[in-house]
């Protein structure tokens, strides 16, 4: 599954524990006067289950374990097939049989995806048996919160939620500032002819940035356009001429200028960079009379496709140059989000990954995260978030999504910890698609082995550093490497 879209979770809720978000907990085990300020009403209720209702549990189990189960080898398959295809693609050369293999990839994909959340939603069909059986078989105390003793997390009614889906919307009050790094961008883009690079692994925020970086530029009355290269179509990718076309015409339309590709492009006696450059200079830049930022998020989307990233990346850092000497190029302004490495040698001379300003997001420091939980109505919960962060590190999105089931009540804090590297855990739709892109490259799944089996940094390769690092799942120390989290090490040091 996409890192940017991460489907319904499951969650192993121990019922035998209390819940932030409330819940039932089993008062043979649990003394009442443990569980605290979370307590304001208690209702004991004895509950009989008929004999017939228990039958029809069991058979109803038995038939979700199968279709659990069904699934879950379909899964594997699919897994499987992908892993395989995913290989193909990295190792042909032929651009017809390139552009073939990413047409079936995101087919199998999709598949990949429907299958992943059937089998999260019985997952969570069989969840939700064993706390019927469990709420039928014991006394219960059911513990209704009075929003203003809870101690740990605010009334729900008081916090308007949002689900972490990877980017941060504008208007979010979840955004944490990271205000050194968008001081910088804020600066830069006001010069002229000025290029960004903004370089993180996924889920780290990259876009969230990048879309704020454009909206100052719109509150400075700057023009803006604003491409993610990983969400078009395979059609423009098919040979540079096609892609230079697309991407002139996508950005008049964006401008709403009128389109003039097509009559425009003289075929006779330029080459495809000569007509972009010469479109966007007469056609584009001469139509607007104030600067124009054009952001493009996951350009790395073009390092698989060696004739159309030589050219179009050179192009860019062209205008870049431009930018320094002539007035119209001064009114563009770049801005480059991407996750990987350009794995491609290009000409230090025509390369934008060695020029402009370089952005490098890093993980929420503590002060950060603790802005992060107030966002989420966590009050006095240090000791829950230094927890939280041996587990998942700094990791923004990770530490969202924990913060989100918590405050929305879906699972408490203990339980979240105990499950986290499990199938059933909120993070195992993040944790299978980590693990498909790693079953796709056995070489890079063998040296994440290595670090994650090893007490100490392991030396890699270069080329394996970066890739591994460009995923998110090490940090870097010199030349060797650490797993980036306790969570990915005891989850890929069980699954490998």
């Amino acid at each position: 599954m996409p890192d940017s879209e991460d489907p319904k979770q499951v969650s192993n809720n121990d019922l035998r524990n209390s819940q932030f978000g409330g819940g039932f907990i089993n008062a043979e085990i649990v003394n009442a006067g443990r569980i605290g300020g979370d307590i304001y009403n208690i209702h004991l209720g004895q509950h009989t289950a008929a004999s017939g209702n228990s039958v029809q549990s069991q058979n109803q189990r038995q038939r979700s374990q199968q279709e659990r189960d069904s699934l879950d080898q379909a899964y594997t398959l699919q897994s499987q097939k992908v892993a395989k295809i995913r290989t193909a693609l990295v190792v042909e050369t032929d651009v017809s049989r390139k552009f073939q293999y990413e047409h079936q990839l995101h087919s199998e994909e999709r598949t990949l995806r429907e299958l992943g959340e059937k089998l999260d939603a019985i997952e969570q069909q069989l969840q939700a048996t064993d706390n019927s059986a469990m709420e039928a078989a014991h006394k219960e105390i059911y513990i209704e919160r009075k929003p203003t003793e809870n101690k740990t997390v605010n009334s729900p009614l008081a916090i308007e939620l949002e689900y972490p889906d990877g980017y941060v919307p504008l208007n979010s009050p979840f955004y944490v500032k990271q205000d050194s790094l968008e001081s910088t961008c804020y600066d830069t883009i006001l010069k002229p002819g000025s290029l960004i690079r903004i370089k993180a692994p996924k889920l780290m925020g990259k876009t969230s940035l990048l879309t704020r970086i454009i909206a100052y530029g719109e509150e400075h009355h700057y023009q803006s356009v604003y491409l993610d290269l990983g969400g078009i179509g395979l059609a423009p990718f098919q040979n540079l001429d096609r892609f230079l076309r697309w991407f002139c015409a996508k950005v008049s339309d964006e401008l709403n200028l009128e389109n003039k590709v097509d009559e425009s492009w003289n075929t006779n006696l330029l080459g495809s960079n000569d007509n972009c450059t010469a479109y966007f200079k007469r056609h584009i830049l001469a139509k607007i009379n104030c600067p124009l930022v054009l952001g493009l998020d996951e350009v790395d989307r073009l390092f698989s496709y060696g004739e159309v990233l030589e050219d179009f990346f050179g192009m860019l850092r062209s205008w870049h140059e431009k930018g320094k000497t002539l007035d119209i190029w001064t009114k563009l302004r770049l801005v480059l989000a991407h996750s990987t490495e350009v794995y491609i040698p290009l000409d230090i001379h025509q390369s934008p990954f060695n020029a402009g300003i370089p952005i490098e997001l890093e993980e929420f420091n503590q002060q950060q995260t603790l802005e992060l939980a107030k966002k989420h109505g966590m009050q006095d919960a240090q000791i829950y978030l230094e927890q939280l962060r041996t587990m998942v590190g700094g990791h923004p999105y990770l530490l969202r999504l924990a913060m989100y089931e918590i405050a929305a009540g879906k699972i408490d804090f203990n339980n979240l910890l105990q499950s986290a590297t499990t199938e059933a855990g909120i993070y195992s739709s993040h944790l299978r698609s980590l693990l498909m892109i790693l079953q796709s490259v056995p070489e890079l799944a063998q040296c994440l082995q290595r670090v994650v089996n090893s007490k100490v940094g392991v030396e890699l390769e270069s080329m394996q550093i970066y890739k591994l690092h460009s995923l998110g799942l090490v940090q870097r120390h010199n030349n060797h490497v650490t797993p980036r989290c306790q969570l990915y090490r005891e989850y890929f040091r069980r699954v490998f």
